[in-house]
């Protein structure tokens, strides 16, 4: 069974951290309520459930297309990586003008 590679899930683990953080943060000062202290174990379930759900969605790809995907995962990790690293590169960049 084909399963995300540690790269990929690495990756998708700080994106849904990130996306959900953001929302209960927002979801907080909306409503005018403190849920820092729940906020860690409701991040920790979406992130579980959503890693349990995409490895459940690539086990359904045949295994004579396994290394096609693979190698799709691969180039994903690398391109959103060379993204993320441009992004960050920036800030170190001087103004110009």
């Amino acid at each position: 069974m084909l399963e995300l590679n540690p790269e990929l899930q690495a990756l998708l683990l700080g994106l849904v951290t990130l996306l959900v953080t953001d929302g209960l943060k927002s979801l907080g000062e909306l409503f005018k309520i403190d849920i820092s202290g729940a906020a860690s174990a409701v991040i920790a379930a979406i992130v579980a459930v959503v890693l349990s759900v995409v490895n459940g969605l690539f086990g359904l790809i045949p295994p004579e297309y396994h290394e096609i995907a693979r190698i799709v995962m691969q180039l994903l990790v690398t391109v959103l990586g060379a993204f993320g690293a441009y992004r960050q590169l920036k800030h170190f960049r001087p103004a110009q003008g």
